[in-house]
């Protein structure tokens, strides 16, 4: 038994995805499907033509009945490709926050059950971690041995983070630039993440516009236990301070509602100026996080019941298509 185990039997997954794919429309260019735009027989639909199209496949009749002479419409066909679900987990040191209920071992138990969902269809499946760290910055999983290889790399990251515990600082990026060059275009990629990171070199901002290229999608799983994490320090009343590249605080702090109050603002700002960094037409990013329950119940039984409630009804699943019948 690993502690990266998903604490949800996927049965109960499969009839969630489905039931979720009956309820909710998938997202136009964020469905995950198993055909890529190419140059078969079988016509796909017509689209606006691009810059850069060929220009043979301009639909000359059909531009015709346009509003305007300039509006030309490019027939695409369909081209069969295995797909690749590439999943880029977020392995900072502060998503072993809060303690009690780390938003790691949440992502790594969305990351074990969005493989294993992918490989039982047969698809390819491509794990990486955002950031520096132990295990391989790359795994590629296929076949009947890919769920053994999906657990171990999890659990690597586990561990990774238990040496690492007490780091401060953000740790560099991982090669994203090679992760996006092994994306194929028949593809979806899942970031699971707080989305609390910095990016001052515009790195991750590259690799998501990169990973909704080619029709591929970008979907986010954000995670986000702010105000647990407040409800904690309001209870507590005294608290030590920690801040990223600096040294710990030696002395504790009173609660102050008005500080914490600007650091929630701070937040917002942050992950709207994130989420416009990286809008494009294959992305899809929830209003509405993952968030932590109040910490009433704050242990690892409470965070195995949390995600077992919350997973199955995300409409990601929908979304990705992944169990069940494609």
């Amino acid at each position: 038994m690993s502690i990266t185990d998903p604490p949800i039997p996927l049965a109960a997954l499969d009839r969630a995805v489905l039931r979720l794919r009956q309820n909710l429309p998938a997202p136009g260019l964020g469905v995950h499907i198993r055909r890529r735009q190419g140059h078969s027989l079988e016509f796909r639909e017509y689209r606006p033509y691009q810059r850069g199209d060929d220009i043979r496949t301009v639909d000359w009749r059909a531009s015709s009945r346009m509003p305007r002479r300039s509006d030309l419409l490019v027939r695409s066909f369909e081209a069969e490709q295995q797909l690749t679900l590439a999943i880029v987990l977020d392995n900072r040191p502060d998503m072993r926050l809060p303690e009690a209920m780390p938003k790691l071992l949440y992502a790594l138990w969305a990351l074990r059950v969005l493989a294993t969902l992918a490989l039982r269809q047969g698809d390819e499946v491509v794990l990486a971690r955002l950031f520096a760290g132990a295990p391989p910055a790359v795994a590629r999983l296929r076949g009947g041995t890919g769920q053994a290889q999906a657990r171990h790399w999890a659990d690597a990251i586990w561990q990774d983070g238990d040496a690492r515990d007490g780091d401060a600082g953000q740790p560099d990026f991982a090669d994203l630039s090679a992760l996006a060059r092994r994306l194929r275009p028949a593809g979806a990629v899942v970031v699971i993440s707080d989305m609390l990171f910095d990016d001052p070199e515009h790195r991750f901002m590259q690799f998501a516009r990169a990973a909704q290229g080619q029709r591929r999608s970008l979907s986010v799983l954000q995670l986000d236990s702010l105000r647990h994490e407040i409800a904690l320090l309001r209870r507590e009343r005294e608290f030590r301070l920690i801040r990223p590249g600096h040294a710990v605080d030696e002395g504790t702090q009173m609660f102050d509602e008005s500080v914490l109050g600007s650091a929630a603002e701070a937040v917002a700002r942050h992950l709207a100026l994130s989420r416009h960094a990286i809008h494009a037409g294959g992305l899809d990013w929830p209003p509405e996080p993952v968030t932590w329950p109040e910490p009433d119940l704050s242990d690892a039984e409470a965070l195995k019941t949390h995600f077992s409630r919350t997973f199955p009804g995300l409409p990601m699943l929908a979304g990705l298509t992944l169990g069940g019948i494609a």
